[in-house]
């Protein structure tokens, strides 16, 4: 094959290397997709990626898939991390320049920058990339517990001063849970229904990333209104 640029080879198609795939083809790239396993492949079928079932992942069906003529190998393997660093030793052993590799701890990133591919932190990306999308003004602190799951620390807004954690109901409309309030610098973590919410207070709370964003959503049309 014929080396194309901005080709990427994603290799292990999880949620972390699925998502780049589907990401990197809206964005018109040429994907090459590599796994074991068939019905991961078929989720891609409808798309234009070349995909590529290997019975097991060694330099040579690598090479026969196309990997040597990628700019860019994604190596989305996650909980074994043996074949996660033999992946990324073959793919850069192939003359692949960027090996971006999924780390799962710190030793493991050590080990992949060691042998020179680029660790990166799926769960910690997700988490700027969620603080991106919600308002400066609005939240002070995004943190990660998985890949889909954080907690927020936000500001009460005007428009709920006086009310009560029931009659704002956050559980039942968004699914999300208030964990702690902030009140002159100190975290009170004993939330009852009853509670009265105060405007300048700070609240923790955690959920989904999509159940946060709505809460964003109201919470910027309560400042504007």
């Amino acid at each position: 094959m014929k080396k194309k640029n901005n080709t990427f080879a994603i290799i292990g198609l999880g949620r972390f290397g699925m998502a780049v795939a589907k990401t990197l083809l809206s964005e018109k790239r040429e994907v090459i997709a590599i796994d074991i396993d068939m019905n991961k492949l078929k989720l891609l079928s409808d798309t234009d990626a070349t995909l590529c079932q290997v019975e097991e992942i060694t330099v040579e069906t690598l090479r026969d898939a196309g990997v040597a003529d990628a700019d860019v190998a994604i190596i989305g393997i996650g909980r074994d991390l043996e074949s996660n660093i033999l992946a990324s030793m073959d793919s850069l052993e192939l003359g692949v320049k960027t090996v971006i590799s999924k780390a799962s701890n710190d030793e493991h990133a050590r080990i992949l920058t060691k042998i020179g591919a680029v660790a990166v932190y799926p769960e910690v990306e997700t988490a700027k990339r969620l603080a991106i999308k919600l308002s400066k003004d609005l939240t002070e602190d995004v943190v990660p517990l998985s890949e889909d799951f954080f907690i927020m620390q936000s500001p009460i807004p005007k428009s709920w001063d006086g009310k009560t954690v029931v009659s704002i109901d956050l559980r039942k409309k968004f699914d999300i849970n208030i964990i702690a309030l902030i009140h002159a610098g100190k975290a009170n973590a004993t939330i009852r229904p009853e509670t009265v919410l105060k405007e300048g207070d700070g609240m923790v709370i955690c959920g989904t990333s999509r159940n946060i964003e709505a809460l964003q959503q109201e919470l910027k049309n309560a400042v504007l209104t």
